[in-house]
């Protein structure tokens, strides 16, 4: 069994990324942060929110990252990695740790080190959960870490390097195939809220950009028109340290499964916390809809087992009357006219946060209610194949991202020799 010891004895220096406010730009620098840094590579988009190349290169004077660093996420998203290869440093928020070897150290594997279970499981339980999970760079030091020759732990990098690119390349076909199919999906879904397909089907423009043309007899309607929308305000001092064993259900977007709610995960409350607002009291047939971070997943209430309340991020909506099926409308959510409406709303800015004032104004296409009936049985009936065969791409997924985790877990722990 290999040795275990503090990292503090294989860690030359920690620090993190900027703490400071620093104003956007519209040309400059890439303000990173943990949510760049993904599947153990850099991942940087075209709507990075950017400073400016004095500021960057403020941050970035005291040298880290450096090459061969080794970052890890430590706040929000916590326990992700990857090693710095390039010579130039670019400039981190404090979300991500800058962790630098001494020279006796192999960054590669210490990177497989910090993907292992015990390392992860460690991080969990040096988690301090406020308004966002954080790991302490000291309690990072604290962790065990494995006492091995530098030429072992490059022979052990060699040998998950080769094994985890074979893994990797057989995860990238399936996450495409997956793609294509959650594609489809979504095509299926539009079409038929769009009124697609049907014969001899008269369409009118709407001159509504995400919505285009749709059949003449069909109105054009707001959320605000149809239903009630309602959230809870703020955290109404809500702390985690109120979550208790029994009790009512607190629903968050974490616990959205598919379009339904998985109520094993979600936390619970009290009666007097569920009681406090009677707007966000779930009712079945309720649509959830994310309004924080991933914006626009959505989710039906069905199969209500007791008392529920919402947590923060997430919408309720409810029918003002039966003139729409909820259904429907959980579909039109789920189609390419609610994305479209989404990123017409960007108009060139980055949105983390959809606004009630926002939604609310959310046009989408309203046939009569007998349709809309006659819609959800065509688009459920569509979407069984396209399901099945998602599911179990997600299964055989699931099954070799636990089979690679395994992996590293046992050769970096010594259980499986090289």
């Amino acid at each position: 069994m290999t040795k275990l010891l503090p990292m503090s004895r294989f860690i030359a220096q920690i620090k993190d990324g900027t703490h400071g406010t620093h104003e956007r730009v519209d040309n400059g620098e890439p303000l990173l942060s943990a949510k760049n840094v993904l599947d153990g590579k850099l991942a940087v988009s075209e709507d990075e929110s950017m400073i400016s190349k004095e500021e960057a290169a403020a941050i970035t004077a005291n040298g880290f990252p450096a090459k061969n660093d080794i970052l890890l996420t430590t706040v929000g998203t916590i326990g992700r990695s990857l090693v710095w290869l390039d010579d130039k440093p670019r400039p981190f928020q404090r979300s991500v740790s800058f962790i630098r070897l001494n020279k006796q150290q192999s960054p590669q594997f210490f990177k497989y080190y910090f993907e292992s279970k015990y390392f992860q499981e460690q991080l969990g339980l040096l988690t301090k959960v406020s308004a966002q999970p954080g790991v302490y760079m000291g309690d990072i030091l604290k962790v065990p870490g494995p006492l091995l020759a530098k030429d072992a732990q490059i022979k052990i990098a060699n040998y998950l390097d080769t094994k985890t690119q074979t893994l990797d390349k057989i995860l990238t076909a399936k996450n495409h195939t997956h793609t294509h199919l959650s594609e489809l999906r979504q095509a299926i879904i539009t079409n038929a809220v769009l009124g697609a397909g049907g014969a001899d089907v008269n369409l009118q423009d709407t001159n509504i950009p995400w919505i285009g043309k749709i059949p003449a007899h069909w109105e054009v309607k707001k959320i605000k028109h149809v239903a009630t929308v309602k959230a809870r305000i703020g955290w109404q001092a809500l702390t985690t340290d109120e979550y208790i064993d029994k009790g009512p259900f607190l629903v968050t977007g974490t616990d959205f499964r598919n379009g339904a709610l998985d109520w094993k995960t979600a936390a619970h409350v009290s009666d007097q916390r569920w009681a406090i607002d009677s707007n966000i009291q779930l009712e079945e047939d309720d649509l959830l809809l994310t309004k924080d971070g991933t914006i626009g997943k959505v989710a039906m209430v069905k199969g209500l087992v007791g008392k529920a309340t919402l947590n923060s991020g997430v919408f309720v909506i409810r029918a003002k009357n039966d003139e729409y099926n909820p259904r429907y409308l959980y579909h039109i959510l789920n189609s390419g006219v609610f994305t479209d409406f989404i990123e017409y709303m960007k108009t060139g800015s980055t949105i983390n946060h959809l606004y009630q004032q926002t939604f609310v104004e959310f046009s989408f296409p309203m046939p009569s209610r007998k349709e809309q009936d006659e819609i959800v049985k065509l688009i459920d009936r569509r979407l069984g194949q396209v399901d099945i065969a998602i599911e179990k791409v997600v299964k055989s997924t699931n099954l070799l991202e636990e089979y690679r985790s395994s992996l590293i877990s046992n050769v970096v722990g010594g259980k499986v020799e090289v």
